[in-house]
């Protein structure tokens, strides 16, 4: 295994990557990336404590990798920035290189506001380069709720982008002055016959969350499907940032991230196309979340952030019906993570079928960036 620095930003909190295959053998790079306020004042500010992935300015920026095994700089090339919405802050991205050649990229936002302030001092070693704006004074503090889920599309690999379609609300009957219950996304889709589909997770009834089967056309129109909560017979906890793979057989498996059932993995089976979801299993895997792809010899592997001591990033692969999650060996990729706050793989299966792992790490001063693991074939073998 080869462990690589893909993405640092001196000024930014780097977090949620997604990788699709681009052209010529490039990598498309995506993550959020949240402002990180250390480096204006490092001297005041604790190395944790000012990190947050609420950001009112937070979007979702994208490189390409020309060439994995020579990327050195810590940066991708060609870096851009999806068109923002000035309404709302961007945060995870979730891809999928579509059957017409374009790249979906499906997201939520959180709608940032003002909620109160706080008193600031900046240190004394500070002050000279801060003279023209105050040493001290008052630092708003900002809230958060959420905006919704949406999409938009690329044909050129980022040079421009569709418009942005909002997912209509949950309950569109429902009568507010408030933001609607749009849902929000993170995880892998599904395309079928030209309709995507995929898996939004809302607050529910009883303060947990479920999640919700959403199909999109290639219009970018969206429509809600089933609606799914953890069985009883599970936990009472809450399903979270779902992902959708296709098995060779034809079947679709939801994978959960979850809360109250010690942070195990649960998933559905549906045999009907996402019209109905049963055969709920708890898994004695651990993840937060995990992304499932399926391979070229059909085989499912599925990756997760591992957020109990040891930290890191491990990894399964199943067989092509994906029912052994529990029977699979598990591999850990990274056991040296330096807090519980990383992870969010994304994978790609490389042309040599050796598999690229990206996630989100905490690097040696408390940053988060983009790393990733190399995984070759002799180490996941059947």
């Amino acid at each position: 295994m080869k462990h690589l620095i893909l993405w640092e930003d001196p000024h930014g909190h780097l977090a949620f990557p997604a990788l699709a295959a681009g052209r010529d053998g490039a990598i498309l790079l995506f993550c959020r990336r949240a402002r990180d306020p250390r480096w204006a004042i490092p001297e005041g500010l604790n190395a944790v404590g000012w990190l947050s992935h609420w950001d009112p300015r937070s979007c979702i920026t994208f490189g390409t990798i020309k060439n994995i095994d020579d990327h050195i700089e810590e940066k991708p090339d060609n870096v851009g920035i999806v068109p923002i919405d000035p309404d709302y802050a961007d945060q995870d991205a979730s891809l999928l290189r579509l059957s017409d050649g374009s790249l979906l990229l499906c997201s939520f936002g959180w709608y940032p506001f003002t909620s109160g302030s706080t008193s600031f001092t900046a240190p004394p070693s500070t002050t000279e380069s801060l003279t023209s704006h105050g040493t001290a004074g008052t630092l708003q503090l900002t809230s958060f709720i959420c905006w919704g889920a949406f999409t938009l599309a690329t044909r050129d690999e980022g040079i421009t982008w569709s418009p942005r379609n909002a997912f209509p609300p949950l309950n569109p009957n429902e009568q507010t002055r408030s933001l609607q219950n749009r849902g929000a996304t993170r995880g892998t889709l599904v395309e079928r016959n030209g309709t995507v589909m995929g898996l939004a997770y809302a607050l529910g009834a009883g303060g947990k969350y479920g999640a919700h089967v959403f199909r999109i056309t290639h219009g970018g129109d969206c429509e809600w499907g089933a609606s799914l909560s953890m069985p009883e017979d599970i936990g009472n906890g809450s399903l979270l940032e779902p992902s959708l793979v296709a098995t060779d057989e034809g079947d679709l498996i939801a994978f959960f991230r979850t809360s109250k059932i010690d942070d195990r993995i649960v998933s559905a089976r549906s045999t009907d196309s996402g019209a109905t979801f049963g055969e709920w299993t708890s898994h004695q895997a651990v993840g937060h979340p995990c992304m499932p792809l399926r391979l070229r010899d059909g085989r499912i592997a599925i990756a997760y952030g591992y957020r109990q001591k040891p930290y890191g990033i491990r990894l399964r692969v199943m067989k092509s019906d994906g029912r052994n999650l529990d029977d699979a060996k598990e591999i850990i990729l990274r056991d040296d993570g330096r807090g519980a706050d990383l992870g969010y793989p994304w994978m790609l299966e490389l042309d040599d079928g050796r598999i690229l792992v990206a996630y989100y790490w905490i690097s040696e001063d408390y940053r988060r960036r983009i790393e990733a693991t190399i995984i070759e074939p002799e180490t996941f073998a059947g």
